[in-house]
């Protein structure tokens, strides 16, 4: 006989957030099946109880009810002859079934969860008060009354043979699965119990033909995340960490393959990508097979505003409009082939250089930019590939995908984007197939570069990978005990890597392609400690590498010479949060986002020094050279003569901006709550 019991001490206790708090305990001939379920939300687990009851009784299905503060999972599995099995999973450090499986009778376990809400409706009538938790009883009321007047049917028989799911034995360990109840058929996209089809019973293959019994995907669950921390043992005896994922892998594609709709199973789909993702970390680096010369990119040349020496440059608003999209503190204009994009997380909207709106493209869960005319679009089950005015996608896959961006690329005939921002995942570009992802272990937050056609991930685990875009083969890993803070900076066949971690900054200069030197690539050419906090993103000119950052509250500029030697340290007069560092010929010049700036030499003197006008802008906007003329963002724009620092413009557009550009025209666009275009007027200049 089943019973459900409800704790009593919550009449006796003030009521707080969502409802009474209490014990909760689940008896089968006296019994207890929940030892350790003491604190549970009465009315969310009696309302789950309901349809989970409801679900086996009705449609002769699976039913499961969760108890988060002690990680247990009653599972209900529907069984011919009106019997239901009752199992308790434990999803705690070693998942494990803890208690069943239990055989009982459909209509008994019916008769006790109307019984146990019943009960739990007449003594709460009278403790609860609010108009919240009187609909929630009124709900609980609801589904118990369709409980007890459901009818009953009554379930085919399945073929009473074995069916063996898949036997696979890799070296070291396989596995056998028996699927004799069809659980793995009868879920659903549907389903709401995704547990119990996955209990089946099975064993483990050992070395020398011993078994382990056990129920496979809960094992394999348990050595799975013991073979992340590298300490798998079975009975003792070690196992890689290889040939579990290979077997965890093999599980979850010998399930799906058996029933697709398992696809969208969620404990299947985690363990799925922890194995992936196990296999990807263990996966060693592959050298480039041959060195090949590098192809320096060839200098950008830009022609000044006009000859000679520029006196004064004059704005006119041409337009203004509002956006059609949410704009915060994410949003960014893009530009690209006559095209102006403003983009916010789920929204791309993009106008001529008139003011007139173009197209909008929406995604329910995220946009990420290909450009200003190209993105991919994100929903909960599905990716696309959308360019410009065209209304269709060019292509759509219906896949459970990770949360794509922000930041995303096209190399030669794929998209790689950065996938929940800890990895990264490629796209087909012409049918938009899944090439290749990459999603590093202990990695919360990663950085993207690009380096010809190959990819560096930097990662706040530590580590620094080069994929082929091509394929995603990892040429390369770098590992560090801190942080990568910034993406890599690409400069050749080179690149530099910031690392920090508190007040320690670490910055490293090392191939990221091969060459014709004899160091391979990922060879780390120098390394420098600094200290400092809060690194800014790093800049490089021919004979300095240059970073900034705050100690003891305030901004600090470094230089090192091109071996890595520190040559000197100043400090300047800007706001360190919103430091930003833009190399000018063998100089470099660091603003801040109230439009202060101050330019240094190599020796370290100052050729000039600018105060900020106004207030700090609420993000860091980056200066800009265009035309041999330095915009300064801020509350004011200001264009100033680099070499001399003069003033040469000053365009008031306050302190809510969110994001600046400039063209080759000279032409602004500012971004605020509002996108406004300024034109140049009035080019004075003095002939030589």
């Amino acid at each position: 006989m089943i019973r459900f019991r409800v704790g009593q001490q919550w009449k006796d206790e003030p009521l707080e957030g969502d409802g009474p708090t209490d014990a909760f305990r689940v008896e089968v001939d006296g019994l207890n099946l929940l030892p350790s379920s003491a604190s549970e939300p009465l009315l969310a687990t009696l309302g789950a109880l309901l349809r989970a009851v409801s679900a086996v009784a009705d449609e002769g299905g699976m039913g499961q009810v969760s108890f988060e503060s002690s990680l247990l999972e009653l599972c209900f599995l529907r069984l011919p002859d009106f019997v239901v099995e009752v199992s308790v999973v434990d999803l705690g450090a070693a998942p494990s079934r803890l208690k069943g499986p239990v055989l009982i009778e459909l209509q008994p376990l019916v008769d006790a969860t109307v019984r146990c809400v019943s009960d739990f409706l007449r003594d709460a009538r009278a403790a609860l008060r609010s108009g919240n938790d009187d609909a929630a009883l009124a709900a609980l009321e609801r589904e118990a009354q369709r409980l007890s007047s459901q009818v009953q049917v009554d379930l085919e028989s399945p073929e009473p043979v074995g069916l063996s799911l898949a036997r696979t034995h890799k070296p070291g360990l396989g596995f056998v699965v028996y699927d004799v109840q069809e659980r793995l058929a009868r879920y659903g996209k549907k389903s709401e119990a995704a547990l119990p089809p996955l209990l089946c019973e099975g064993a483990l293959l050992l070395p020398g033909g011993a078994e382990l019994p056990g129920l496979p995907f809960l094992q394999l669950t348990q050595l799975a995340r013991a073979a992340s921390q590298g300490r798998a043992t079975i009975n003792g005896q070690p196992f890689s960490p290889a040939a579990i994922f290979d077997a965890g892998l093999a599980l979850c594609l010998s399930m799906r393959a058996r029933n697709p709709a398992l696809g969208n199973n969620p404990y299947l789909e985690a363990l799925q990508l922890r194995c992936t993702e196990g296999l990807s970390a263990l996966r060693a680096a592959v050298p480039d097979a041959q060195p090949r010369p590098s192809r320096p990119s060839a200098p950008r040349r830009e022609s000044a505003v006009s000859p000679g020496s520029l006196r004064r440059l004059h704005f006119v608003q041409t337009w203004q409009l509002e956006p059609d999209a949410p704009v915060d503190d994410s949003s960014r204009i893009l530009a690209q082939k006559g095209a102006l994009s403003v983009t916010s997380p789920t929204v791309l909207q993009a106008f001529s250089p008139a003011g007139v709106a173009r197209f909008r493209h929406e995604a329910r869960r995220a946009v990420v930019p290909l450009g200003a005319t190209s993105l991919l679009g994100v929903d909960d089950e599905r990716v696309w590939y959308q360019v410009d005015r065209e209304r269709s996608a060019r292509w759509l896959r219906l896949l459970p995908t990770p949360a794509l961006g922000p930041d995303a690329m096209v190399t030669g005939q794929q998209i790689v984007a950065l996938a929940e921002r800890r990895g990264v995942i490629a796209f087909d570009l012409l049918t938009g197939r899944e090439r290749w992802r990459t999603l590093p272990l202990r990695t919360q937050r990663a950085h993207l570069a690009r380096a010809e056609d190959r990819v560096l991930l930097a990662t706040d685990g530590g580590q620094l990978l080069g994929l082929d875009a091509e394929g995603g083969q990892v040429r390369f890993r770098v590992r560090a005990a801190s942080p990568c803070v910034h993406a890599p900076l690409v400069s050749g066949h080179r690149a530099l890597a910031v690392l920090n971690r508190s007040e320690h900054t670490t910055v490293f200069l090392f191939e990221a392609l091969p060459s014709t030197s004899a160091a391979p690539a990922g060879t780390i050419v120098w390394a420098k400690e600094l200290q400092l906090a809060s690194p800014a993103p790093p800049a490089m000119t021919k004979s300095r590498v240059w970073l900034a950052g705050t100690r003891e509250k305030h901004a600090v500029v470094a230089a090192l010479s091109a071996t890595g030697k520190l040559l000197w340290e100043r400090i300047v007069p800007v706001e360190a949060r919103t430091l930003r560092l833009l190399p000018f010929g063998t100089s470099v010049i660091a603003a801040d986002s109230s439009g202060a700036a101050i330019r240094l030499l190599p020796s370290g003197e100052a050729a000039w020094e600018l105060a900020g006008v106004g207030d700090q802008l609420a993000g860091a906007l980056p200066a800009r050279l265009t035309r041999k003329l330095l915009l300064l963002p801020g509350p004011t724009l200001r264009w100033v003569d680099p070499p001399s620092g003069r003033i040469v413009s000053e365009l008031p557009v306050g302190s809510h901006v969110h994001d600046v550009h400039v063209d080759r025209e000279l032409g602004v666009t500012v971004l605020d709550r509002r996108l406004t275009r300024y034109e140049p007027r009035g080019l004075l200049s003095v002939m030589l």
